[in-house]
This record gives structure tokens, C-alpha cells and sequence, in this order.
């Protein structure tokens, strides 16, 4: 934003806590809420020459009010973004949707002066929860692409990469293990590497899946990988895989790990769902059908390791492609339409 000249400073970063942080979680939830409403008080009170927005990170209803209540008393406005339906609702569980929806959800979003939203379902959604003054921007998963623009390491390892949750139901992550055991068979030289954190009741299971498989020594479950260690994970991978069955999640969101994915030039095999097909097609990426992600995964993982040079082609296409759509460059001009409009 201060590329595009706008005066943009942090003034309440409140990240989430590490959970290997020593102390009580509730003195640090609340040393973490205490920090948002110290950061809205800290902006400036607006005037007629300057409009001062507060780009506010956390969904919490009662930081919501209180911050508003800030924001007014100094004429400030807020912004917000959302890149997934609200947690009760992707639980579906009917009752607490009910209570949601009665206590929550039909006057939170109408405090905000704009909203950014990551697609057309959540625009669907959200819309009618808010004020008729309210700015409603898309703004697409972003990416910073300068992130992945590092060299390969020739070690002459070659493996299959996941990173995100270890879910079946969010992201397939079985279906792409037994999809590996497949191909494992005909590339022996092949492994498959899964990043993400899980209970450890959720580990053992996978673990045993992988022990009655037969592939312990082809994969390898790395747990949660730091940030600063993903770009180099990625970028070596000679497959990056994104099984994700359907579901309200993946049809509201947009998959963040995707476009890290792309950034790497890559060749990707993805589940057609949600807003996925909506920019990129079968000349950028390998898709999977999110019924038949075991079958079609090993199917299309044989199909790229056969040509691997015309797959890589086919990566650099969707690169290209996903620069225009979901890089920093391109998204701080969708929030600068945001913020014009309601400055």
C-alpha cells in the first residue's frame, strides 16, 4: 500500500500466539485482544483532508463492537476481510448455526464500512449481513511471488509434495497417500513428502496406514514446517499436489497453498472445486475430479512423469497466469478500490 502511496502503518499487529508459548492461554488471549484494541485506539481521529481506515484482522463479535465504538467516537472507519464462511457455519452443526445466526451473525458485518472477500460464494454470503454503505471488494488469494524466486537444489531427490491440513474431509490427505502407493510401484525412486500439523492421534493413523501400504521408507510425514523452510520444499518438489474433496470449505475459499503453488512453476494436480476452475483451466493445471481423487490422482501423476518437459510448460503457463490474479502487486490495487471508495 505505501507502493501505491497511501500512509499505511501497523499500529496493532496481534498475531496468534505460538502455542509453545509459556503461560496461561487465557492471559494470552487476552494480552492478544488487548493488543487490536490498543492498535484502533492508537489511530489517529479523521478530519477533512484525511479519512484514517482501520484495517481490522480479527472476526471476534466483541472486538468488532469495540473497536467500532472506537472508530466512531474519532470518525475512522473500519475494513475486514474474510476468506472463508464463518467456523459455526462450516461446522454445520444446526443448532449452533441457529444461535449463530440469531445472535451474531445479522448485525457484526453491518458495523463495517468495507469488506473484502476472497470469492463469489462468499460475496453471496456475506452481502446481505452488512449495511447498505458498506464497500464489498473481491479480493483474490494473494501471493508473494518474490518468496519462491530461489534455485533448486540438485541433491537428485525427486518427490511428490503436500503441505496443509491432515484432515481427510478438508483435504484428501489419505486418498493421497493411497494415490502415492500406486505410482510408487512403477517410479520406486519416487517419494512423497507431507507437510502439516495434526493431533497425534491423527499422525498415528496416517502412520498406519502408511506401515499397512508397505511405503515407510517413501514417505514422510515432516509435521509443521516453518515458514521460512516452505519456499525451498516447494520449489524442489517435482510434483505438488491439492487432493481436496468438496465441501462448504473448499467451495467458499480459495486454497492459499495453491498459489504457492503456482509460484514455483511447478506441475500441479488439483481438485476442481470452488473458484479454482474460475481462473485456471487444463492448460495450466492438472485437474482431478473430487469424487475420484484416489484413481484420478495416481492417474495424472503418471501422466506428468511421462513428459515431465511438456508438464513443466504447462506449470510455467499457470505461473504466468497466476501472477496476473493473485499476486501483491495485483491485489494492492483491488484494496486501493476499497479504500477509495469509502475514503
Amino acid at each position: 500500500m505505501t507502493a501505491l502511496h497511501f500512509d499505511a502503518k501497523v499500529v496493532g499487529f496481534a498475531p496468534n500466539l505460538n502455542r509453545k508459548i509459556r503461560g496461561n492461554k487465557w492471559i494470552n488471549g487476552l494480552r492478544y485482544r488487548l493488543n487490536i484494541l490498543k492498535g484502533a485506539l492508537m489511530v489517529p481521529r479523521s478530519n477533512r483532508k484525511q479519512t484514517n481506515i482501520i484495517f481490522l484482522l480479527s472476526t471476534e463479535p466483541l472486538i468488532f463492537l469495540l473497536v467500532w465504538i472506537t472508530a466512531r467516537f474519532k470518525g475512522n472507519k473500519i475494513i475486514n476481510e474474510r476468506n472463508e464462511f464463518p467456523e459455526t457455519i462450516r461446522q454445520g452443526i444446526r443448532w449452533r448455526v441457529w444461535i449463530y445466526k440469531t445472535t451474531v451473525l445479522w448485525w457484526q458485518y453491518r458495523l463495517l464500512d468495507g469488506l473484502l472477500l476472497m470469492t463469489d460464494e462468499l460475496i453471496h454470503f456475506y452481502s446481505p449481513h452488512t449495511s447498505k454503505k458498506c464497500v464489498i471488494q473481491k479480493l483474490p488469494m494473494t501471493v508473494d511471488f518474490n518468496r519462491f524466486d530461489i534455485k533448486t537444489t540438485e541433491n537428485g531427490e525427486e518427490y511428490m509434495f503436500y503441505a496443509g491440513s491432515l484432515s481427510e474431509k478438508k483435504d484428501g490427505i489419505e486418498r493421497l497417500i493411497r494415490a502415492f502407493s500406486k505410482v510408487s510401484q512403477e517410479y520406486p525412486n519416487l517419494s512423497l513428502k507431507i507437510a502439516g500439523a495434526g493431533s497425534s492421534l491423527r499422525t498415528n493413523e496416517l502412520i498406519q496406514l502408511i506401515n499397512s501400504l508397505g511405503i515407510v521408507s517413501k514417505v514422510q510425514l515432516l509435521g509443521e514446517v516453518q515458514r521460512t523452510q516452505m519456499p525451498d520444499l516447494l520449489v524442489n518438489a517435482k510434483i505438488l499436489t491439492l487432493p481436496r474433496p468438496d465441501s462448504i470449505q473448499a467451495r467458499g475459499g480459495f486454497p492459499t497453498k495453491l498459489g504457492e503453488y503456482l509460484a514455483t512453476g511447478k506441475p500441479i494436480i488439483a481438485t476442481r472445486v470452488g473458484e479454482i476452475p474460475n481462473y485456471l483451466t487444463e492448460k495450466e493445471l492438472f485437474f482431478i475430479s473430487p469424487q475420484h481423487i484416489e484413481r484420478e490422482l495416481a492417474e495424472k501423476t503418471f501422466q506428468i512423469l511421462e513428459n515431465y518437459e511438456k508438464s513443466l510448460e504447462i506449470a510455467k503457463t499457470a505461473k504466468a497466469k497466476a501472477f496476473q490474479y493473485f499476486s501483491t502487486e495485483a491485489n494492492a490495487k483491488n484494496l486501493k478500490k476499497l479504500i477509495l471508495k469509502i475514503s
